[in-house]
């Protein structure tokens, strides 16, 4: 972390959806990637302004978790996890699912808040 760098004109092209010639299903992991730098910076307020603008574009990325663990609120974190990984299964059918990144660390830390023995 010592050595991270913010590229300002990153985040300005990202956060500005109506310079991109791209369809809304294109954009999908471009608002991921703004997310996730946000959720890195600690930024709750502008992931929860981006996350309500575009919900269906964070179905299934644990991304509402994350922001109710950092909030404190790990029981609705865990429920909101679980309703990502339920609709992440629907996709995967038979194999397992979890979440990658920095979500998928959140949601490890949420289950070890809990402490129950399945969690560990």
């Amino acid at each position: 972390m010592e050595h991270v760098i913010h590229f300002p004109s990153v985040v300005t092209y990202l956060e500005d959806e109506d310079s991109m010639s791209l369809s809304e299903d294109e954009r999908i992991p471009f608002q991921r990637m703004l997310a996730g730098y946000y959720l890195l910076q600690g930024n709750c307020k502008k992931l929860e302004n981006l996350l309500a603008a575009r919900a269906d574009s964070f179905q299934g990325s644990g991304f509402a978790g994350s922001v109710a663990f950092l909030h404190g609120r790990t029981d609705e974190a865990l429920e909101l996890f679980e309703q990502d990984l339920e609709l992440l299964h629907e996709y995967a059918g038979s194999e397992d699912t979890f979440f990658l990144g920095i979500t998928g660390l959140f949601c490890i830390l949420a289950l070890l808040v809990r402490n129950s023995e399945a969690d560990r």
